[in-house]
């Protein structure tokens, strides 16, 4: 038996599959309805972490402030609250635990620190916004407006477009012409996200006009075929378009390798339905606001969480 630690070094983040993968039949059972009753409790998972003397340990946080760590041991059991989880007896005495620290006392002192944290940010940002005005004032008579700041993201796509594939699909008439509409928006959408977010990174941005890539400064930045950008505001678009990025980049890069191997309708759809199912796991392991499906799917969280769960069961 080969225990968690020794499973997975600091080179290879496990995913929620390779999660319920280790552990032994029942306690996966375990280990989700446990996790299920933390997100009960208004706990939110975030991302995991290293140790050297635990491997890779998951924290549960009420509004990004963690409150219970979880370490996995084996396949047989996994600590939470100081308990060794072996059975749904010790799981409810670990939530007893956490649910007794998760107090009104716990969420006024969190709610006090947001409080002051967001005055600090809104300072913060009227900082920014003074200094980026300073900026745009000293290049503000270079500016072409027709040629200034037009972006052109790949769009998401939109529920009732995903809801008449899935009914087709039911129906045993499955529509080619919309499967692709949706297949190739996803998959431009992905590679777009990934291009750009790279680029960046080695400070260069993509001309949306004749897509030459150019390195941006932090002043007006001019293609050769006239269009300018503001770096800022290109990424301030970036991620207000919520453009595949993130934790869940290894869902977008497995979707852009499966879908051009796609040839018939069928293989097309299977990996749309893997997408899909790839957003349900990710709801179900806590992500909210911005989970991966609103990086591929139109409306606001409640729309889409709505969208994911139908397909998911119904």
């Amino acid at each position: 038996m080969v225990s968690w630690k020794d499973l997975y070094d600091d080179s290879v983040k496990p995913t929620i599959y390779q999660i319920r993968a280790y552990f032994s039949k029942d306690m996966l059972n375990v280990f989700e309805k446990f996790t299920q009753e933390l997100y009960s409790l208004d706990l939110d998972s975030v991302r995991p972490i290293y140790t050297k003397s635990k491997g890779w340990i998951f924290k549960y946080a009420y509004k990004h402030f963690p409150l219970i760590t979880v370490f996995i041991i084996d396949p047989t059991c996994f600590y939470a609250a100081d308990i060794c989880v072996k059975d749904m007896e010790t799981a409810y005495k670990a939530i007893e635990i956490i649910s007794n620290k998760n107090n009104a006392e716990f969420k006024e002192k969190v709610e006090k620190i947001l409080v002051e944290r967001r005055i600090k940010q809104k300072e913060n940002g009227r900082k920014i916004r003074e200094k980026d005005k300073d900026v745009k004032d000293k290049f503000a008579s270079l500016i072409v407006p027709d040629r200034y700041n037009k972006f052109k993201w790949v769009p998401r796509v939109s529920p009732s477009k995903i809801r008449k594939l899935y009914k087709s699909s039911v129906d045993m008439c499955l529509d080619s012409k919309l499967l692709d509409d949706i297949g190739y928006t996803f998959y431009a959408r992905c590679i777009q996200g990934k291009e750009i977010k790279i680029l960046y990174h080695e400070g260069k941005l993509k001309c949306f006009n004749c897509n030459n890539v150019i390195e941006y400064n932090k002043a007006l930045t001019q293609c050769e075929c006239g269009y300018q950008y503001y770096y800022k505001d290109y990424m301030l678009s970036y991620s207000s378009r919520k453009m595949p990025t993130g934790g869940a980049q290894y869902v977008f890069d497995e979707f852009i390798e499966r879908w051009p191997k796609a040839k018939t309708d069928s293989e097309k759809m299977f990996v749309i339905d893997w997408l899909i199912h790839e957003c349900h796991m990710n709801i179900s392991s806590g992500a909210k606001r911005d989970f991966t499906g609103r990086n591929l799917i139109e409306g606001n969280y409640k729309e889409t969480k709505r969208l994911i769960m139908e397909l998911a069961y119904e």
